[in-house]
């Protein structure tokens, strides 16, 4: 009987550690390598623009999508903030060309930790605006408009 009860803890034990949450990585050095050219033959390390990202079906595939920091939101597009001052580190807003803000030009990008925030959140670094960025991660439809959302492994500043 006791033999039973310590076999039923090992495996619950096991069953427990086995199903710890796994998430990607904050450090950008884990991320794939980024090719800027068009003629990349590896299609997974292709630049998407934010037009091209918006209208390609991706499926669950990886990707990265470059754009300009034209807003940061919350909740949903209809709180974008276009200008400063900036109150949210949720989500930025990037699009093609400095001053496309309307939802059918930008994606969203959720910023899903707090390093995340702390680099890339309008609120945190309203310098950011204007600034071109690219992440890597899957299309989800976040804030309602395309973008990326739980899936967002992280991103790197192309302007540096």
């Amino acid at each position: 009987m006791k033999m039973n009860r310590l076999i039923i803890m090992l495996l619950a034990c096991v069953i427990y550690t086995g199903c710890q949450k796994i998430t990607p990585a904050d450090d950008n050095e884990s991320l794939p390598r980024l090719e800027e050219n068009d003629d990349s033959s590896d299609e997974g390390q292709k630049v998407f623009t934010v037009e091209e990202f918006r209208n390609a079906d991706l499926g669950d595939r990886y990707v990265w999508v470059k754009g300009i920091i034209v807003g940061a939101c919350s909740k949903s597009i209809k709180n974008a903030e276009w200008m400063d001052p900036f109150t949210f580190d949720n989500a930025i807003l990037l699009s093609d060309e400095l001053g496309d803000n309307t939802e059918k030009k930008v994606i969203a990008i959720q910023l899903r930790t707090k390093a995340m925030k702390n680099e890339f959140g309008l609120a945190t670094n309203p310098n950011n605006y204007g600034r071109t960025v690219a992440f890597y991660g899957t299309k989800q439809r976040y804030l309602g408009v395309p973008g990326m959302k739980k899936n967002v492994v992280g991103g790197r500043w192309l302007d540096e």
